[in-house]
């Protein structure tokens, strides 16, 4: 088997070893790269991408990563190759900051990137070339406010056979999943998981919760996942673990999301994971003397997915206030 080389990492069979992913450079000089760490096994197998803390307030993924490659695999029985990047994104990372802060673009927005443009480009760009065309599946975590439901993203059609393994993958992996239909949010275009869609490469996004902090529950549910996809690759042997620790939502679903027009305090009027129904009243926006401006409304028969208020539990003309899980029609 020939030596598997991303970024600086070099991974031999039986192998495992540290490197970095690119160079980039600070106003001062500093030199900042992405850490990277991987395991090899000792036979042929496939190349699973692991990475955590695209953006910097987005944590639990972080252990994830190490548990899995420090703790969770044995080189003398692994079947191909874990590579993990446990902090996508340093400039955000550092910055506590959803977006890099040198010029404030999101990274999973700008997909595939360009090598000679602005530093969320190359970011980007290095990710796309380095993670996405050299690994066979992909997961990457990402993390969403306390009041959600933990649930996978998976892109694509049942006519391309890189969704239908991601489907494979999120099925093992064991939460909500959501398949993403453009006409729901054609404002989440440029990421890393278009791009590895486009490229043939099943890719899971997980949405562990919640940002800001590194939560034990979601560290065992994002370990518990990843071995579970590990069985089904045939990268290690065992059966899949059930998680069993937090509320699944089952079946073929897709999100949509609703916003509101009037700013103020949201009062919730029913919690993540409740059936809803069309036309159902979810919440309202609450103003700064305490009267009720604008109804939260479902638009769609399904379940609460998450109240995703980025900030805090206020919002404002645009924002996205509730994410809404709806069965797909076969």
């Amino acid at each position: 088997m020939s030596t598997l080389n991303i970024g600086n990492l070099k991974l031999e069979p039986g192998q495992r070893a540290r490197g970095v992913l690119g160079t980039f450079y600070q106003s001062d000089g500093t030199k900042v790269s992405i850490p990277l760490m991987g395991v090899r096994g000792k036979q042929e197998g496939p190349v699973l991408w692991l990475s955590a803390a695209m953006h910097g307030q987005e944590l639990s993924g972080i252990p994830v990563v190490w548990e899995i490659i420090k703790q969770h695999t044995d080189p003398d029985t692994l079947r191909g190759a874990v590579v993990g990047a446990p902090i996508l994104n340093p400039f955000s990372f550092n910055g506590r900051t959803y977006f890099t802060p040198e010029d404030g673009y999101n990274v999973n927005r700008v997909f595939p990137g360009d090598p000679n443009g602005l530093l969320t480009h190359r970011l980007a760009n290095l990710i796309y070339e380095e993670a996405v065309t050299k690994s066979d599946y992909l997961i990457d975590f990402h993390c969403n406010v306390s009041s959600a439901m933990y649930f996978s993203i998976i892109k694509g059609s049942e006519q391309e056979e890189a969704f239908r393994e991601s489907r494979k993958m999120a099925d093992a992996f064991g939460v909500t999943t959501i398949e993403m239909i453009l006409k729901h949010e054609a404002h989440r275009t440029g990421t890393m998981s278009d791009e590895a869609r486009k490229a043939g490469k099943p890719m899971l996004v997980l949405e562990l919760i919640p940002w800001r902090m590194i939560y034990p529950e979601a560290v065992r549910v994002g370990v518990r996942g990843t071995l579970n996809v590990m069985k089904h690759l045939g990268m290690i042997d065992g059966e899949p673990d059930p998680q069993d620790e937090i509320d699944v939502l089952g079946g073929r679903l897709s999100r949509t999301e609703l916003n509101v027009s009037r700013g103020g305090l949201i009062d919730k009027f029913v919690d993540v994971g409740d059936r809803v129904e069309k036309g159902q009243l979810l919440g309202q926006v609450v103003d700064g003397y305490g009267e009720p401006v604008e109804d939260i409304v479902s638009t769609v028969d399904g379940w609460l997915l998450a109240w995703p208020m980025i900030h805090n539990q206020a919002a404002g003309s645009g924002d996205h206030v509730a994410f809404l899980a709806f069965p797909i029609e076969e």
